[in-house]
């Protein structure tokens, strides 16, 4: 794969994870201003502070509409640069990813152990009945069951 193909297909792996809410935006982003330098990011012609939060939202909506562009080059910038703010979100904690499927396989593990313990108590339970039927019909055997007062 070549280096620009990986460049779009983190970009598009972090989306669809976004999308599905494996990957999240801390609250922290909503408050965390950051310096854009002229020429870091398409569209933006001087040095700017903006809030994090509101620079990925622009980078993710000016990437979506740019990623079926002819031109390779306007693609590649508007990918690279949503890449670059990925990145330092995860850097500074601004973005973080869930492990759905981490945590899904471990709750599907547990939920086996957890049928199997209650296979086991139910057999055990059947046990323990059968053994007091048995030990109420031995007892009717020997003068039946009297009521202590």
């Amino acid at each position: 794969m070549s280096k620009h193909a990986n460049i779009f297909a983190e970009v598009e792996d972090f989306l669809k994870r976004f999308h599905d809410g494996e990957t999240v935006v801390s609250p922290q982003a909503k408050k965390l201003t950051m310096m854009i330098p002229t020429g870091a990011v398409p569209g933006v012609t001087s040095t700017q502070k903006r809030m994090f939060a509101d620079m990925l939202g622009w980078l993710i909506g000016a990437y979506q509409l740019h990623k079926d562009d002819l031109d390779q080059e306007k693609r590649l910038d508007y990918a690279y640069a949503l890449l670059d703010y990925i990145e330092r979100g995860r850097t500074f904690g601004l973005i973080k990813d869930l492990n759905l499927a981490n945590k899904l396989k471990e709750c599907q593990e547990q939920n086996a152990r957890l049928k199997e313990s209650a296979e086991k108590l139910e057999r055990k339970i059947l046990g323990l009945e059968r053994e007091n039927e048995e030990l109420h019909e031995v007892l009717d055997q020997f003068g039946g069951r009297s009521v202590v007062a």
